[in-house]
């Protein structure tokens, strides 16, 4: 893995995900708030929340359902557990998988950041399934991102589960912003 952090490549796909919130019939801004809209808030690059994490997967993955913020359920199976460091502490994230995108993994997650720097109900990273050979994932949360649902509640969230809450706070990917709809 390349210890260098691309910084560049992530200002552009940021102003990438801007321009197309601003600009897309998809976007989950609404109409009031689109005309007004200047860019998502974030926090600077940051190469220490890029961290190498450790897959166990679950020999057997379980089906469970996510609740959502409009309360119904969201199927998903229980992929495994990613093991890492981060500010110092030992971390573990349950990653899930969609029965529709198999080839991804879901990473929901909460830290000491929500609610007052970040989106109070969480915010999601995901991942591109490895090979079985691989045990070896990285983590950027540099990427993490606002459910949807933080924009328009229109939009129906898996609600991140108490498992995945983490005990550093996590200053990095997307912050609140005036795009808030709630």
């Amino acid at each position: 893995m390349n210890n260098q952090y691309d910084v560049p490549g992530l200002e552009r796909y940021r102003a990438e995900k801007d321009s197309g919130f601003r600009q897309r019939e998809s976007s989950p801004l609404t109409e009031r708030v689109r005309a007004r809209f200047k860019g998502l808030e974030y926090y600077p690059a940051a190469a220490q929340f890029w961290v190498v994490a450790r897959l166990e997967k679950f020999p057997n993955p379980e089906p469970v359902n996510l609740m959502t913020t409009t309360g119904e359920p969201r199927p998903m199976l229980r992929y495994g557990q990613l093991h890492f460091t981060v500010g110092g502490k030992e971390c573990v994230l349950t990653a899930y998988q969609s029965a529709g995108h198999p080839e991804h993994l879901f990473l929901p997650f909460k830290d000491g950041t929500n609610g007052t720097e970040t989106y109070g109900a969480g915010r999601y990273i995901d991942l591109t399934v490895q090979p079985e050979s691989s045990a070896n994932y990285l983590i950027d949360f540099n990427l993490a991102y606002n459910p949807y649902c933080a924009y328009n509640p229109e939009y129906s969230c898996p609600v991140v589960p108490r498992e995945n809450f983490l005990p550093v706070p996590i200053r990095a990917g997307e912050r609140v912003s005036e795009t808030d709809d709630h």
